[in-house]
């Protein structure tokens, strides 16, 4: 069995300078369905913009959690613990997301993960420095576009 997660599109479409495409994640997804249950699969978000922008992922769950995935809300910045935490229930863990800046917060949302008993993913390690960051933060999993 191999090892997968579902990436929500949201990052590239950021880099991009475009509006999330929903249709496109739904076409993904459902593609995505027929492949099993993945490790980690990140609900739709608005990168680096956390603040205010709680309601656009919320907005997913209804469609996405008909389904038996690992759904990870991935936070941004501006997001704090107390937007988050009346949350947690609903989700597999908290995708740590945002800015380079933002991911200096690790150790906090690390913290609330494991408190309720959930994983915390740091995305976009990047480098081997980032990583180890990210594992002395306390991240059960990460990615990297880089081979470490």
């Amino acid at each position: 069995m191999k090892t997968w997660g579902f990436d929500n599109g949201a990052y590239f479409d950021w880099i991009n300078n475009r509006e999330f495409d929903g249709g496109a994640f739904y076409q993904r997804l459902k593609q995505a369905y027929k492949m099993g249950v993945p490790y980690i699969a990140v609900c739709p978000d608005m990168v680096a913009q956390g603040e205010d922008r709680l309601a656009f992922p919320l907005s997913y769950w209804r469609f996405v959690f008909n389904h038996d995935w690992p759904w990870y809300l991935a936070v941004q910045d501006g997001m704090t613990l107390e937007m988050v935490e009346p949350h947690l229930k609903k989700i597999a863990g908290i995708f740590l997301g945002g800015t380079n800046e933002f991911k200096f917060t690790a150790p906090i949302w690390s913290e609330l993960a494991h408190k309720h008993g959930k994983k915390l993913h740091y995305a976009r390690t990047g480098n081997l420095r980032k990583s180890k960051l990210a594992f002395a933060a306390g991240a059960d999993s990460l990615d990297s576009t880089i081979p470490l």
